[in-house]
């Protein structure tokens, strides 16, 4: 029987993120490129077509908004989960405007990112259980 695995960039300007994303994601999913800010993701995304992409959203040269922007404007059809620390009611309501599936808090990251991952691929969204996005 044969598995198919799901193919996944990664982007945080974090390098100690960067390396907890690759070792969480790679035994399960295929880490397709490892991008420490915005444009470099863009690169990523354009040239190895993921299935999902996990970001941070502040990040140097081109935040995660702007590159999830950039992404959906040439045509991406990948699924986005934001991973960030700010659990902001505006933020996460800004990341699901433009497009994204997922936000998961920094805080919560070990419980809340396998959940989101399952989630967003079986097509939903999925918004760490910690942040309220209520008025």
């Amino acid at each position: 029987m044969s598995t198919v695995r799901v193919r996944v960039a990664v982007a945080d300007d974090d390098p100690g993120f960067r390396q907890i994303f690759q070792d969480v994601l790679s035994a399960q999913h295929e880490i397709v490129g490892v991008a420490e800010d915005g444009r470099e993701l863009v690169v990523i995304v354009r040239e190895h077509d993921p299935d999902l992409v996990i970001l941070d959203i502040t990040m140097p040269v081109m935040n995660g908004f702007e590159a999830l922007e950039s992404c959906r404007a040439n045509g991406c059809s990948s699924r986005f989960v934001f991973c960030s620390a700010n659990g902001s009611r505006a933020y996460v309501k800004r990341a699901l405007h433009l497009g994204a599936q997922g936000y998961v808090h920094k805080a919560a990251l070990w419980e809340d990112l396998p959940a989101a991952i399952a989630t967003v691929l079986d097509g939903g969204i999925f918004i760490s259980p910690s942040i309220s996005i209520e008025a």
